[in-house]
Parts: structure tokens; C-alpha cells; sequence
């Protein structure tokens, strides 16, 4: 009886053994597939995550030499900016140079030309005439002499100032150094009155185109 008993436990434990062994079994194969199931998704994430840090490091570079880029075409535009900006400058400075140098060259040739060749109509006076006082416009008086500082006096237009020198050469070449010291009522224009000592002189002088050269 007692043989029989242990003969049916030793059945059981064994029987338990064996389903044991085939739990472990199953749960250790299980484990196995979940682990390398987790490895393979942990590999492509991590594959796709490497692949996600080389686009955005290939990103940044390209992000940098498109700036890089665009620094350099901002530096080149604003470099030829300037370089035509000075050419312009440059340009401006020796045209306005020019014009100045043909200013000056245009006003000393008019400043000769009336110099050498400004004409004008001369006629002689006396400071004993009817009504004439004898002392001229600028206060000085000729009625015992036709001379200011050994300078002979003449009337001339308003446009040449008072105490001018002038150089007057006669149609007979005689030259006549001269002071603005007087004006007339006719002495307008071109036109000039040079005192005398007489009113004969004054005539055989008569009326004659004169070169005039102004001194001073």
C-alpha cells in the first residue's frame, strides 16, 4: 500500500518536473524573441537617429556656406559699389577742375584782351571852360595843374573807379599815363576826357580813338 502511494507521488513530482521544464522552456524562448525583437527596433532607431544627425550636420554646413556665401557676394556688391562711387568722385573733381582751369584761363584772356585792346573815344578838356570850377568829382583841385602825383587826369565812365591808372596811347603813339581823378556829363560808355594845359591844345587834339590799358 504504502509502495503503491510513493509510486504515484514519484509519478506526480515527475510529471511536474517535466511540465516545468517545458514552462521554462517556452518562457526563456519567449524572452529570447522579445530581446531581439527590442534589439532590432533599438539598432533601426538608432540607425535612424544617426541618419537624422548626419542630415542635420549636413544641413548646418550647408545653412553656413549659404551664408558664408551670401557675406561674400554682400562684401563684392559693396566693394564695387564704392570703387564706382570713386571713379564717379574722381570724375566730378577733375571736371570741375577743368571747368575752374577754363574759367581762369577764359577770365585772364578777357582780363588781356581788355587790357591790350580796349578802344575808346578821347577827347580833351580844359579847367578853365564856361562854368567849369576847376576842382573835379574827386575833390581835387587842376586849376593850376593837369597833373595828380605826375599822373595826368582824365574824366571816365562810372565803370572805371575813381584814382584807376590808366595807360593811354594816342593815335599818334604817344603814350599818356593816366588817373581817374573826374567824370562828365557825356563821358558814358567807352569814351574818355583828358585835361590839358589849353583849350588850343585841346583843339588840335580834337576827337580820337584811344588804347587804353588799365594799371591799377
Amino acid at each position: 500500500m504504502i509502495k503503491k502511494r510513493v509510486a504515484e507521488i514519484v509519478r506526480v513530482l515527475a510529471l511536474l518536473s517535466i511540465f516545468l521544464i517545458v514552462f521554462i522552456e517556452i518562457t526563456t524562448s519567449k524572452s529570447k524573441i522579445e530581446i531581439e525583437k527590442e534589439n532590432t527596433e533599438c539598432y533601426n532607431n538608432c540607425n535612424l537617429n544617426y541618419k537624422n544627425l548626419i542630415n542635420i550636420t549636413l544641413n548646418n554646413i550647408n545653412i553656413y556656406e549659404q551664408k558664408n556665401f551670401e557675406k561674400f557676394l554682400v562684401g563684392a556688391k559693396e566693394a564695387k559699389l564704392k570703387k564706382e562711387l570713386e571713379a564717379q568722385e574722381k570724375i566730378e573733381i577733375e571736371t570741375k577742375k577743368v571747368a575752374v582751369e577754363e574759367t581762369v584761363e577764359e577770365t585772364i584772356e578777357d582780363s588781356i584782351e581788355k587790357t591790350e585792346s580796349s578802344i575808346y573815344e578821347a577827347t580833351f578838356y580844359t579847367a578853365k571852360c564856361n562854368g567849369c570850377t576847376g576842382v573835379t568829382s574827386s575833390g581835387y583841385n587842376v586849376t593850376k595843374t593837369i597833373f595828380y602825383k605826375g599822373l595826368r587826369v582824365v574824366a571816365a565812365p562810372s565803370h572805371i573807379n575813381l584814382y584807376t591808372k590808366l595807360k593811354i596811347t594816342l593815335n599818334d603813339g604817344t603814350v599818356i599815363d593816366a588817373i581817374v581823378l573826374d567824370r562828365g556829363g557825356n563821358i558814358k560808355k567807352n569814351r574818355l576826357d583828358i585835361l590839358v594845359g589849353s583849350k588850343k591844345e585841346a583843339y588840335n587834339l580834337g576827337r580820337q580813338k584811344v588804347k587804353v590799358e588799365v594799371i591799377k
